[in-house]
């Protein structure tokens, strides 16, 4: 994807130079010369004091919400808000698959998993192709993968629905934990069921 298609509409200024992205990522070490760092401010670590490390392993290409101190070679993108807006990039980077499924997101304090697994085989064994994202994972067709959180990071959700959509899944049931919402993990995904 171009880098110009990617921002726009998204960031307020797009890039001046327009190059090919290869990758999102917010793991300095997934980060290569194709890849667009987004700096995360997390709960033991912050992004934009590993940015560096990013560009040692050949990013040029950094989304932070203030200035980073690298080589006047890297392009340094400014937001407000680097998670929501990694939540949009990431769905427009798969493809927006949400707007291509039925979305189901279970929330509230006790129950999501229970729920989930209920929808998510009841669907199944009706004949309506569904993935199930939430505690116990990620489980589609015979793909089965733990998750750390009941809801993944934007990325990680946004490829994981894009893989479900290639596989043939129609559905999703999805954990949406308050964790996930006030980190806008699941912004920009269209729920058509709550």
């Amino acid at each position: 994807m171009r880098a110009r298609e990617l921002f726009e509409g998204i960031l307020d200024h797009i890039p001046p130079v327009d190059f090919a992205v290869s990758s999102i990522t917010e793991n300095t070490s997934l980060a290569n010369s194709g890849s667009v760092f987004v700096c995360i401010k997390g709960a033991h670590a912050d992004g934009h004091e590993l940015a560096l490390r990013a560009y040692e392993n050949g990013c040029r290409a950094f989304l932070a919400s203030r200035p980073l101190s690298l080589p006047t070679d890297a392009l340094v993108l400014l937001t407000d808000d680097t998670r929501m807006t990694l939540a949009k990039l990431a769905c427009r980077f798969y493809g927006h698959p949400s707007h291509k499924m039925h979305l189901i997101g279970i929330t509230g304090t006790k129950g999501k998993t229970t729920t989930a697994h209920l929808l998510f085989h009841i669907l199944n064994q009706n004949g309506i192709p569904t993935g199930y994202i939430g505690t116990n994972g990620m489980l589609y067709k015979n793909f089965q993968k733990p998750l750390r959180n009941t809801t993944p990071d934007a990325l990680t959700l946004q490829k994981t629905l894009c893989e479900m959509f290639d596989a043939g899944v129609s559905t999703a049931v999805i954990e949406v934990s308050s964790q996930a919402l006030m980190q806008n993990r699941v912004d920009g995904t269209h729920f058509e069921t709550a």
